[in-house]
Formats: C-alpha cells, structure tokens, sequence
C-alpha cells in the first residue's frame, strides 16, 4: 500500500483498522475533535507530549463550552450516540463506553486518560 502524507498517512492508515480518524473526527464538535485528534497521533508524530499537552487544552474547551452553552451539550451527545462506537478502534484513545453515556462523563475520562499518559511520561 502506497502511503500519502496529506491524504493517505502511515501513522493513521496502519494503526486504525481501515478507518481513518477524519472519518469519523469530521463529525465531531471542533474541541472535541482537535482533542481525539490530538490523542490519537500523540507519539507518532512531531512530540508526544505537545500532541498530549494540546489534547488536555481542547478537552478543557469542550468542557466549558458544555457548561455555558444551552445546546453546547446536544452537540456533543450527538457526536457520541452516533459516531462513539468507532472511537475504541483508534489507538490513542481509551476502550470506554462512549455511546449511551452523559458527554460531560465521557470529557472527563479523556481527561483523566490523558493526564495519565502525561503522567507516565514525565516520570521518569
């Protein structure tokens, strides 16, 4: 397979089960979808823990932006209840229930998640 680094990139191609994360990601509110995005290359591209650093900040718009705004979490639910089932394919991204679950939950397990990762690479 022939790989492209703007249409067809390795890093997402090989890991992702055939689908690629802007199949799915297109759909999402743009915090929350620059957040996954983050999540998901985070260590196979550019730095990790800039990918992950960037990921925590969009996770925490999409966190205000569901508090202040009347609708702010439809949009999310929305996201989550139609397009949650592909998320667990994406390496990067934590094997929880994405569908069928409050938003503001699920925000706060990715943040949770990534804080961990974080964690663990700046132990040392």
């Amino acid at each position: 397979m022939e790989y492209d680094l703007v249409n067809n990139p390795k890093h997402y191609v090989e890991r992702s089960a055939k689908l690629e994360p802007i199949d799915i990601l297109k759909y999402a509110p743009f915090a929350l979808g620059s957040a996954l995005k983050y999540m998901i290359r985070a260590g196979y591209k550019d730095d990790e823990l800039q990918d992950l650093n960037k990921a925590e900040y969009y996770l925490n718009v999409s966190t205000k932006t569901i508090r202040e705004s009347c609708d702010g979490n439809a949009t999310y639910q929305e996201f989550f209840d139609k397009y949650g089932m592909f998320l667990p394919k994406f390496p990067g991204l934590p094997k929880i229930q994405y569908t069928m679950s409050y938003s503001p939950d699920i925000i706060s397990k990715l943040l949770e998640f990534v804080q961990y990762r974080k964690n663990m690479l700046t132990r040392d």
